[in-house]
């Protein structure tokens, strides 16, 4: 009688959720089988919309693998979470690891392992100020990874192994700030701050994971106001906004150099303001910058 009491039940559990899970599969946010997940962001990803027009087969490597087997989920397939933390639980409890790049080792282990022909779905997702965040700019330097797809939500890459060396644009960025060619510097009392070309180099070294923390304030100020949205200037806003997180634009070369890469507008600009804060802390440093004439 319990045995088939059980059964009962499972069958009703089953027909309960069957239209859900297969909405899920389906790539219906609506029938999400995960927490969150039914949220727009999924519903308008352009890396989601990818993915189901052009299904995957094979090893997928994903910082979001739990979203992929809700939502995607084609057979055959196998799934593997990767995270850009040295211990994930750790960071969610806002401790900092021994060293910056310490989540970067660890991703790049993962890859070594990974099959040729492997898949790796990342997820663009700007970190909590308690943690130091996913590394999307890391990514992009990486040789073995060949990306598929590049959306303004996340990036489809395919495992290539034996891929001729990809220049490194931070080490090259790095090397050009600290010999002072082209650029024009700021003393800030954290991260030093150079106008290079069209964006700015921040770098610090040696850095600690601490200097990754909290966002970085970054305004903008045009030398014709006229370019900012009327929105914008109606409320009294004559600057752009660019804060980031550093994993948005940053990566850590040799273990404790920290280097971001900001893209800058491409109207001429009158004056730069920048620097760095945590809501618990408040500013840590700042720096204000003029371009060359």
């Amino acid at each position: 009688a319990a045995a088939g009491a059980l059964c009962l039940w499972t069958a009703g559990q089953a027909a309960l959720h069957a239209p859900r899970i297969a909405r899920a599969n389906a790539g219906d946010p609506a029938g999400d089988v995960q927490p969150g997940y039914g949220a727009p962001r999924w519903a308008e990803s352009e890396t989601l919309r990818y993915i189901r027009e052009n299904p995957l087969e094979g090893m997928i490597y994903s910082n979001e693998a739990r979203l992929l087997t809700a939502l995607h989920n084609p057979a055959p397939a196998a799934y593997s979470g990767v995270y850009f933390y040295a211990d994930r639980e750790t960071y969610l409890h806002g401790a900092l690891p021994a060293s910056p790049d310490a989540g970067q080792q660890r991703l790049q282990a993962r890859l070594d392992a990974a099959p040729e022909g492997a898949w790796l779905v990342w997820f663009n997702d700007a970190p909590r100020d308690n943690m130091v965040g996913y590394g999307e700019a890391w990514l992009r330097t990486r040789s073995i990874l060949e990306p598929q797809a590049v959306f303004a939500d996340g990036a489809v890459y395919k495992v290539r192994r034996g891929a001729a060396p990809r220049e490194n644009p931070y080490r090259a960025a790095l090397r050009a700030a600290v010999a002072g060619r082209g650029s024009t510097s700021r003393e800030s009392g954290g991260f030093d701050v150079s106008i290079r070309g069209g964006e700015l180099v921040y770098r610090k070294q040696p850095c600690t994971a601490r200097d990754m923390r909290g966002r970085f304030m970054l305004h903008v100020y045009p030398a014709d106001k006229a370019v900012l949205p009327a929105a914008r200037r109606r409320k009294g806003y004559f600057f752009a906004n660019l804060d980031f997180y550093f994993p948005e634009y940053g990566v850590v070369l040799d273990g404790n150099k920290c280097v971001a890469l900001r893209p800058l507008p491409d109207y001429r600009i009158e004056r730069i303001e920048t620097g760095q804060y945590t809501p618990a802390e408040g500013a840590a440093w700042s720096s204000r910058l003029r371009p060359p004439r």
